[in-house]
């Protein structure tokens, strides 16, 4: 047990630089998407839509679509955190992996679903959020690309919250800034500058499936070092 006179004997901020740095990435993730999202309303505006009010309006619906997605990606995350963060520090190493494969499936199957409603039934999930034809011919056309290889967005943001939960901020960082800072940003302004507005939907998959090979990479990076570090993924542990 804790007491509670402890507060007052230890320092109060004798961890935070450690905690800003495990927490910073997630949340300026969230950030990030605010920043993708105003990429996209600039560029329409910069390269003259041929109809702008018909687009940002399919493009408000759009981010009300993926946001309501993202909900379960986040919740399946979170919870492997929690074991992950638990079994790691208590050098159970087995269960951990199996914990991350475990989550990393689910997100997978369930970013497939996603993907597969959105783009069979796309012009359908447009019609639950607005009543004029033309907003839903334009949610259904948008949708085809930006949800073309959404299945791997699940699976690179639950790595990337495995990272965090381990305490290494550094990789956590990569795996969930790189693509809301970096990618979508600077993809976006190039499709609209070299190819116009209609282009811009099909920077989200290129954005997705880099960001895909970035957590490959970063994952053999990690078994690597783990490797180095002579812990295998069945040195250590107890799966019982």
């Amino acid at each position: 047990m804790m007491p509670l006179n402890s507060l007052w004997r230890n320092r109060w901020t004798g961890s935070w630089r450690r905690i800003v740095a495990l927490g910073a990435p997630v949340s300026l993730g969230f950030i990030g998407m605010a920043l993708s999202a105003a990429s996209v309303v600039l560029a329409l505006r910069l390269v003259g839509s041929t109809d702008y009010a018909k687009t940002i309006a399919a493009y408000g619906i759009m981010t009300r679509i993926f946001g309501f997605a993202f909900l379960p990606i986040m919740a399946i995350a979170m919870a492997m955190q929690s074991i992950v963060g638990n079994n790691v520090g208590a050098r159970l190493y087995i269960r951990s992996d199996a914990v991350l494969r475990i989550a990393a499936a689910t997100a997978l199957f369930y970013c497939l679903a996603v993907e597969v409603l959105l783009l069979s039934e796309g012009a359908v999930v447009g019609a639950a959020f607005v009543a004029d034809p033309a907003v839903i011919g334009e949610v259904g056309r948008m949708l085809r690309p930006m949800a073309a290889i959404y299945l791997f967005s699940g699976p690179v943001l639950v790595l990337g919250l495995y990272f965090q939960a381990i305490g290494q901020p550094a990789r956590a960082a990569l795996l969930t800034m790189v693509k809301p800072f970096v990618l979508l940003p600077v993809l976006v302004a190039a499709a609209a500058a070299t190819l116009g507005a209609d282009a811009i939907w099909f920077a989200f998959p290129l954005a997705d499936g880099v960001a895909a090979i970035v957590a490959t990479l970063v994952l053999a990076d990690a078994l690597k070092a783990r490797g180095d570090a002579g812990i295998g993924l069945k040195a250590v542990g107890n799966p019982s």
